[in-house]
């Protein structure tokens, strides 16, 4: 199980010359990395920590040999699917960094106005609760039943009266 498919190693290099892919002898994952040159920032900046997990370990030794990693696949899923999860990782396949830049501001922008109209929402329900508790305690709201008496039966509040057939509870 140390060599890749052939036919996948052939259309890995057809997809891109610079990306390889190798056995992790510790993770038992297919590890797909790509080569940098020497002394490359992003090599350089990529160092693992191989002291944290066994994954760090299989990561440093293709980086001792100037690849950083890129995809670490299981053994059954060594297929085309790869290539449809390299496409969407690539930036350059998806317009550019000003092509991909724009589509994460449209996205921040979409949540933020999401989490807005939430806090629009509780803003209201909260304002209209307490103005609602407010009444209840000044004695501006009371309830009714409804079981109907006979006669009318006069409610005051506000300077305005209101004619009812029902009887009237008032709640303290």
């Amino acid at each position: 199980m140390n060599h890749a498919p052939p036919e996948f190693v052939k259309a890995l290099k057809t997809y891109d010359p610079l990306l390889r892919v190798r056995w992790g002898h510790r993770t038992h994952l297919w590890i797909v990395e790509r080569r940098m040159p020497d002394r490359h920032k992003q090599l350089l900046s990529e160092r693992p920590q191989p002291w944290r997990s066994p994954r760090g370990l299989d990561i440093l030794d293709g980086w001792r040999e100037g690849y950083v990693h890129v995809l670490s696949i299981h053994p059954t899923l060594l297929d085309n699917r790869v290539f449809d999860t390299l496409r969407e990782c690539d930036i350059w396949a998806q317009g550019g960094i000003a092509r991909v830049n724009k589509a994460l501001d449209d996205a921040v922008a979409q949540e933020r106005a999401s989490v807005d109209k939430d806090i629009q929402n509780w803003n209201e329900s909260a304002s209209r609760e307490a103005h609602d508790m407010l009444q209840w305690r000044l004695g501006n709201r009371m309830v009714m039943s409804h079981p109907v008496r006979q006669g009318p039966i006069w409610v005051r509040g506000s300077g305005v009266k209101i004619t009812d057939k029902r009887r009237v509870h008032a709640i303290a």
